[in-house]
């Protein structure tokens, strides 16, 4: 039998499922007035084998009856609906009837008592071994999620008809006696007979056609917990379906690891033709749940080719004419032609003449208003609304005129070295850009292209040395057109260079870590124009660095020293001196790294108290403490009979412990009569650290 699981993240024959290693029993039911259905499954391989070895047992205990809670003796009194327990049926030739008229039937009994379930030919490695046992359990829990005839026949199933109207019970499912090995935890539901809802609508249903073919998607998410597997159907008339996938549509990825929507593809016979498709979910029970509305919509055909501009000629110098090429057999598959106009290759293509102006016979078309520099591309549009595009091809008018000189040049030099040059543009309208010249002296006869190619803004920068005796640097611009023609210079400006001199790095001595702190000390840079120090700081794992003391000059120049108090136990820090001067130059130290020192103590326990109740014969203690970091683990109680010396009593995990408002407790039963106790408490952390030992409270038992 072939299942109908393609396009879903995995299968369970070439990817195991996330089998959890807790061995439990998990239930579902869903009322249907006068009965209740139920169903169950292990949830790990050794669950399955051993429950299908012991059988299941199913009970029921009624706590609700109208809106009266039963009293606490009644609700005890649970009832076994299953005897004797539950199993699966036994291997022979019962199962050849239900397997000739239910297809996952044979799955199961191949599951269930086949010789062999591997889908590999190495059956004697033992990793093979331990996937064919998984493929047994994953198998035979899918072909009951499909067919609740075969789920009881696996021993899976229950309907109880026994219900009463009003009635709200707890039904337990677990093991007919104690497993040999593991323990099996059990399954619980609480179901009322008045909770008969109808099934959802399956919504968002999308449908995507190609070529003679199309993908029908849905949402998986929101459905997944009334839905195990879907029916797809079809219609060619929008009234009358039929089911698409005669076996069911099963997304088997748990984990939603390909997205939140399921995907299946069907084939179509013709293109052209408006096909509806509408999905139904399939519950664990084999209900339907009622069709979506309909996603329609008609396969297409394939993209002919493009077409492909052959030659564009200078119509007199007052227009640009197109010719292209595109093949006659494929004028039946569009309605006209598109031409399309930019400045740019790379710019943004308008429409300048559409498919109800240039027919689909049409190969030749002038552009009666060109702009100075053209790149035309031609696009056939299909009947599906398709532009297909040629490649792009430069054109131009002929032109012997240059552009005038710019002018308003003017610049700056950063600290950094980035100079900084604008200019105002021309007005041309055919201006491909500039270029950009430099010298270090103004009246040297060649000045120097910075530019590798002509800039279209008018503006550029350009990082200049700024180790050099020359303070002024000399620049002009002139502008090129399309055609190449090139204007004048402009008028050369001088533009001078910054102070280029960082100041003298400042120098670290020492940096000394304590439990409590890092003090970082440091001598100061050695030239006079520093204004500004700072201390800067980061965690070794990260990128920035943070300013955590700022120096002003002359008023902290005796600063050499500080104290870093605000940093975490365990943590690796790198810091660094920024020395700022007059003109903004900067220079760093070199990187130190420290940490604080772990001593391996923490806050101690506070608040630790101490009282007798005699009724429940217990000694209870409370405490209050705020674990000292995030990798707090457990506390140990430490006790002492009478004046003797507190020794270790108990160790108790942190979640372990009650913990009732703000204070932690613990109870103390084990105790004889007429004897004082003594108690203390320390906390224990991941890293082996430790509280001191809490003061001792004392009671009389």
């Amino acid at each position: 039998m072939l299942l109908l699981m393609f396009l879903t993240s995995a299968t369970f024959v070439f990817a195991q499922p996330e089998i959890k290693e807790e061995h439990a029993l998990k239930i579902t039911g869903r009322s249907f007035g006068k009965s209740i259905k139920l169903r169950w499954a292990p949830t790990s391989m050794y669950a399955w084998q051993t429950t299908n070895e012991l059988g299941y047992v199913l009970e029921r205990t009624t706590i609700r009856r109208g809106n009266e809670i039963l009293p606490l003796a009644e609700r005890k009194a649970g009832k076994v609906l299953t005897s004797p327990p539950l199993k699966p049926l036994a291997k022979g030739e019962a199962w050849r009837p239900i397997m000739e008229r239910n297809d996952y039937a044979a799955i199961a009994a191949q599951a269930l008592y086949g010789k062999s379930f591997s889908m590999t030919n190495d059956k004697n490695n033992l990793v093979a071994q331990k996937d064919e046992q998984l493929n047994r359990f994953a198998f035979g829990l899918f072909a009951a999620d499909q067919s609740v005839e075969v789920a009881e026949t696996l021993g899976l199933y229950f309907e109880d008809k026994t219900v009463v109207p009003g009635e709200y019970y707890l039904y337990k499912i677990y093991p007919a006696s104690a497993p040999s090995e593991f323990p099996i935890d059990t399954g619980y539901i609480y179901l009322g007979t008045d909770e008969v809802y109808d099934l959802p609508k399956v919504i968002d249903v999308e449908t995507e056609f190609g070529d003679k073919v199309v993908y029908i998607s849905w949402d998986k998410t929101i459905f997944s917990q009334f839905y195990t597997s879907y029916v797809v159907e079809r219609s060619v008339d929008g009234e009358n379906y039929e089911e698409v996938n005669a076996l069911p549509f099963v997304g088997m990825d748990k984990n939603a690891k390909q997205g939140d929507r399921m995907l299946m593809m069907d084939s179509l016979e013709v293109n052209d033709q408006k096909y509806s498709y509408r999905v139904k979910g399939k519950t664990i029970f084999e209900e339907l749940g009622p069709p979506s509305d309909p996603s329609s919509g008609a396969g297409v055909n394939p993209e002919v080719s493009h077409p492909s501009i052959e030659s564009v000629s200078n119509n007199n110098n007052t227009g640009l004419g197109l010719s292209w090429r595109f093949e006659k057999e494929n004028e039946s598959e569009i309605v006209g032609f598109q031409l399309l106009r930019s400045n740019s290759d790379r710019g943004t293509f308008k429409v300048i003449a559409d498919e109800n102006t240039i027919a689909k016979t049409q190969r030749y078309f002038i552009d009666e208003n060109p702009m100075p520099v053209n790149y035309y591309s031609v696009a056939a549009v299909d009947k599906y609304g398709r532009i297909l595009k040629s490649f792009a091809v430069l054109a131009q008018l002929d032109d012997e005129t240059p552009p005038v000189a710019p002018v308003g040049l003017r610049g700056t030099v950063m600290p950094d070295g980035e100079m900084v040059l604008s200019w105002t543009p021309n007005t041309e309208a055919d201006i491909m850009g500039y270029r950009v010249y430099m010298a270090n002296r103004k009246d040297r006869a060649e000045y120097v292209q910075i530019t590798s190619r002509p800039v279209q803004q008018n503006f550029y920068t350009y990082h200049v040395p700024m180790n050099t005796l020359s303070e002024e640097i000399y620049v002009k611009v002139r502008a090129f057109d399309y055609r190449q023609n090139q204007s004048e210079f402009s008028i050369i400006a001088t533009i001078t260079r910054p102070d280029s001199i960082a100041p003298a790095a400042p120098i670290f001595t020492s940096a000394r870590p304590t439990s409590q702190q890092i003090n970082v000390i440091w001598e100061n840079s050695a030239s006079a124009d520093v204004l500004t120090m700072v201390l800067e700081r980061k965690n070794i794992k990260e990128e920035s660095w943070d300013a955590i003391k700022v120096m002003t000059y002359p008023n902290d120049i005796n600063v050499k020293s500080y104290q870093d108090s605000t940093i975490e136990r365990g943590v690796l820090y790198q810091y660094r001196l920024k020395a700022i001067d007059d003109a903004e130059l900067i220079t760093y130290s070199r990187v130190i790294t420290a940490s604080k020192i772990d001593n391996g103590i923490r806050r101690p326990v506070e608040d630790f108290n101490a009282g007798v109740d005699r009724r429940k014969k217990i000694v209870q203690l409370r405490w209050d403490y705020q674990p000292d970091g995030d990798d707090l683990t457990h506390f140990v109680i430490y006790r002492a009979v009478d004046k003797a010396r507190p020794s270790k009593y108990d160790s108790i995990k942190k979640i372990a412990a009650k913990l009732e408002g703000d204070s932690w407790v613990y109870e103390d039963s084990s105790l004889q009569m007429d004897t004082g106790y003594q108690y203390q408490i320390r906390a224990v952390y991941a890293s082996g650290a430790q509280s001191p030992l809490s003061k001792k409270v004392t009671v009389d038992f």
